[in-house]
């Protein structure tokens, strides 16, 4: 299956964050010469009911509106590509999934702080938020620690894209999305499957014993199944390389991508319960939180096929 990049949405707050995912934005609408829609989400929070701001709010959503696309003009105008400025109010994150959704893109790029533990419980996230509000699939950069003039350093064209496997309907999209993306750039793809680790393997030496031998029956077949998801057509083009590793999925996914200097992870991902999400979140929030790289969600979901070529 050949993807398209058509359509792009690139979400901004014109903080230093998104600032960095601009340059990576642009780069891959001139690669796919694609039409990059540009979303700004207005912060236009109401004062209080009985203030007497209130009956002027209006007008100042007006400017708001206007400082918006002057800043977004002097940002893309010069770009080299076909643009068009969305201005949204209200929630961010339901606001950037509408405009997706209306628009049709293919992609959406949102950049985030990359937070962990309390801080992202209570302040949230608008990038991780949009994994599970959107029907579409999300590309999220992690911001960077760069020093004065430095560039973050996001490679456009990977030269390694990592895919995490769990033999589920979404996993095998997210390795049809890289496979896709690999042929666009000549790529080389991992496949990994993690299997967390027993309890039973430090009961007792009986248990033990017994659990390690389902273990290492499992990564044989495990290994099969991997071998066999690549298509003989795939290695006549593609390095395809399979790891099975024994740990929790994105603990393995962000140590493999850093010991492995993978440029991209393509991820499935599955719809979480609202409290699962807020006290420890998916396999995939965890990886966007932790990645030396971008993160590319993708989800099976009723009119969300991705367009082919």
């Amino acid at each position: 299956m050949r993807i398209k990049l058509e359509r792009i949405l690139f979400a901004t707050d014109f903080s230093q964050v998104s600032q960095q995912a601009m340059p990576y934005a642009v780069a891959l609408a001139r690669k796919f010469k694609a039409k990059l829609f540009v979303c700004h989400t207005l912060d236009a929070s109401a004062p209080g009911l009985y203030d007497a701001a209130f009956l002027v709010l209006p007008a100042r959503v007006k400017e708001l509106a206007q400082e918006a696309e002057k800043k977004l003009r002097a940002l893309f105008e010069d770009s080299g590509v076909e643009w068009e400025p969305v201005l949204v109010q209200g929630d961010a994150a339901l606001g950037i999934a509408d405009v997706a959704d209306e628009k049709d893109v293919d992609v959406i790029i949102a950049s985030t702080h990359g937070r962990s533990g309390l801080g992202r419980v209570l302040l949230g996230s608008v990038a991780e938020r949009l994994l599970h509000t959107s029907k579409k699939p999300v590309l999220i950069l992690r911001a960077q620690e760069l020093k004065p003039g430095q560039a973050p350093d996001y490679r456009v064209e990977p030269r390694r894209i990592l895919v995490g496997c769990d033999f589920s309907p979404d996993s095998h999209l997210a390795f049809e999305y890289a496979l896709s993306l690999a042929q666009e750039s000549q790529s080389e793809i991992h496949l990994l499957h993690a299997m967390e680790p027993t309890l039973y393997r430090h009961m007792d030496t009986t248990a033990g014993a017994l659990a390690a031998d389902l273990e290492r029956s499992i990564e044989s077949t495990v290994r099969s199944r991997l071998e066999a998801l690549v298509p003989d057509d795939v290695r006549a083009w593609c390095t395809v390389k399979t790891a099975f590793v024994s740990g929790y999925a994105y603990e393995e996914l962000t140590r493999y991508a850093k010991s492995r200097e993978i440029d991209l992870i393509v991820l499935g991902l599955r719809g979480h319960g609202l409290l699962d999400r807020m006290l420890i979140g998916s396999t995939t929030d965890r990886v966007v939180r932790r990645a030396p790289c971008p993160v590319l969600a993708v989800q099976e979901t009723k009119g969300s096929k991705p367009k082919q070529g």
